[in-house]
């Protein structure tokens, strides 16, 4: 279901869901 980070909605502030995708990578990275 967290596949909609890809693709956000136009309303909702794209910025922020990118940046909590890109927490989640680090953390899974790490």
């Amino acid at each position: 279901m967290e596949t909609r980070v890809i693709m956000p909605d136009p309303q909702s502030n794209w910025e922020e869901c990118v940046q909590r995708y890109w927490e989640k990578e680090k953390k899974q990275r790490e």
